[in-house]
């Protein structure tokens, strides 16, 4: 056992013994010596005053992170948020500081603001995964969207005028997942913030992946040049209210447009069509009180158009495409055409008949058709058929359908060997009084050469007779017919 090191005077180690007893005794003379200490002994503590307490938070905060390290010095407050660590640390020593709650309500894709935890003695620090998530609630899915179903005539156009049905299909193919349809359009009572990173890192990447798969599905149900008009747009509910009052507000073009449509409508001879016709007018309606409140000046505009669209379909249509079209704008049109050099004045100036031209660039056939009518990309009919835009142009002009020609008689033909015949159903029939078509003979085959005659006479000579033994019969005489030719065999 190890000799203690307290002095002592039977410790031999001691310098302090040592002295004593090899010194003089005068110097400890009287003096007590020191006595050894009970190691068994508790020992004195030190009573540190408490530190003063840190008043609680006030209410409505609750901490950063579940699984953060709060921090236990004062100047620890100004660091950047740290992740969570891999493993829970034991309760500070100090009350952790506390941040603002998100300023953001809670949504469907941000978990409720309540508190969290406690932000008062005692803390509550989760010791697992699952209770931070109970606390916080599940990190949404990202759902995938799919544009296999749209048709390139069903895309949003502003040619087309097609704002209604599509936005109908957009809304009904993200009501199909839940949560989808709130990023288009985020309101009081429904909204979809972004959820805080500092709070809610999981929720926050996943809120801008879900955007993004809304952006790129709204894109892809757009034509090029609609695409144009929503470049900026940073967010889902950003293109979605800039193509809602593009298409909506139109202006007086189109509600001119609008109004066009609704005084060219007609309830058909079957009744049973009029409730499908009432829905049209119905919609008709509310297109042309969207566009504004229509006045005076916007009914002139309109009959002006009407009247241009008859012999001068480039200008109705120069018209038509401005976007803040008004009735001066259409004014000054007319004044500049009239006054241009080489057109008539007066009265004339109206009554003049030009060629009817197409103003979109891409149309290949422009001195065929009006704007209105192109069923190139760009033109009024952009992704219709030739067929649909002239009967489209007949309904808008009062023009009845043609009726449908009898069929012709077919054509009687000739062959080069002047032989009559028609054809019927792609075969060809020859007429009775014409001469049925001559076959030519097959080529005949070459001839085989026959094997050299021969006598049966000749053949005869060379024949020898058995021996026939005599006087068993008479002779026999043999006569042989070969023609001319006559051989006698005897025996």
């Amino acid at each position: 056992m190890y000799p203690s090191m307290y002095p002592s005077a039977s410790n031999p180690f001691n310098p302090w013994s040592q002295q004593m007893l090899s010194g003089s005794q005068s110097n400890t003379a009287g003096r007590p010596l020191p006595a050894t200490p009970d190691l068994h002994a508790p020992r004195p503590h030190t009573v540190v005053p408490p530190r003063p307490s840190r008043p609680p938070p006030a209410p409505g905060h609750h901490l950063p992170h579940a699984m953060q390290e709060y921090p236990a010095y004062p100047f620890a407050q100004n660091l950047p948020h740290l992740p969570p660590p891999s493993n829970v640390l034991p309760r500070p020593l100090c009350a952790p500081f506390v941040v603002p709650r998100a300023p953001a309500p809670p949504s469907y894709h941000q978990p409720p603001s309540a508190l969290l935890y406690h932000t008062h003695p005692p803390y509550h620090i989760p010791t697992s995964a699952s209770e931070h998530v109970a606390a916080v609630g599940p990190v949404p899915r990202v759902f995938p969207l799919s544009t296999a179903s749209w048709k390139d005539e069903e895309k949003l156009a502003y040619e087309r005028d097609n704002w209604r049905e599509y936005s109908t299909k957009v809304e009904n193919q993200l009501g199909m997942i839940p949560g989808a349809a709130r990023f288009l359009e985020s309101t009081e009572e429904d909204p979809n913030p972004c959820p805080s990173f500092q709070m809610y890192p999981a929720h926050h990447r996943a809120w801008l992946d879900t955007d993004r798969v809304v952006r790129a599905f709204l894109s892809d149900t757009l034509t090029v040049t609609e695409c144009t008009h929503i470049a900026h747009c940073k967010t889902a509910a950003d293109i979605w209210a800039t193509l809602r009052y593009r298409h909506l507000a139109r202006g007086p073009a189109g509600q001119i447009s609008a109004l066009k449509r609704f005084a060219n409508i007609s309830y058909a001879s079957d009744p049973g069509t009029f409730a499908a016709t009432t829905t049209l007018l119905t919609q008709c309606n509310e297109a042309i009180w969207q566009c504004g409140t229509p006045n005076p000046e916007l009914f002139l505009l309109s009959g002006i158009i009407s009247a241009l669209e008859a012999n001068h379909g480039t200008i109705a249509s120069t018209l038509l495409a401005q976007p803040n079209l008004d009735l001066a704008m259409a004014i000054v049109a007319l004044d500049a055409r009239q006054c241009r050099p080489g057109a008539s004045n007066g009265g004339e100036a109206f009554a003049a008949s030009t060629t009817t031209t197409c103003s979109n660039k891409a149309c290949p056939k422009p001195a065929t058709h009006t704007w209105p009518y192109c069923t190139t990309a760009g033109g009024g009919m952009a992704g219709k058929t030739v067929r649909e835009a002239q009967t489209k142009y007949r309904a808008d002009n009062g023009i009845p359908e043609p009726t449908p020609r009898p069929p012709k008689a077919p054509h009687v033909k000739r062959d080069n060997a002047g032989r009559a015949y028609v054809t019927l159903g792609g075969t060809d029939h020859y007429l009775a009084t014409a001469a049925p078509p001559v076959v030519p003979p097959a080529p005949a085959a070459p001839p085989v050469p026959a094997p050299p005659a021969v006598h049966f006479a000749d053949a005869a000579d060379g024949l020898i007779t058995d021996a026939i033994p005599p006087g068993t019969d008479p002779p026999l005489e043999i006569i042989f017919f070969g023609g001319d030719r006559e051989k006698k065999l005897s025996s």
